[in-house]
């Protein structure tokens, strides 16, 4: 969790104010996802569970917002292969 929270504030400041609004968004889900883990290994109970799973679900809506924002202005990996079509 750490690296990716570390690979995460590399992005936001490569950025600038880019993706300024879904990085925040990406790095407040990802919280609430430790806090929710750490629940779960002090409270082994079905809502610690359930809090943990809509914790993921925060951080995949946050990961696919901040991919779809940033997509535009990244190069998708096929176009950088060196392949061409005959």
């Amino acid at each position: 969790m750490q690296n990716v929270q570390t690979n995460l504030a590399a992005l936001g400041s490569a950025a600038g104010t880019l993706w300024s609004g879904q990085v925040q968004n990406l790095k407040s889900a990802l919280t609430k996802l430790q806090s929710a883990v750490s629940t779960l290994a002090t409270q082994r109970n079905a809502s610690s569970v359930s809090g943990v799973v809509t914790a993921v679900g925060g951080v995949s809506a946050a990961a696919r917002q901040l991919l779809d924002a940033a997509t535009p202005s990244c190069p998708s990996p096929s176009a950088s292969s060196g392949s061409s079509a005959p």
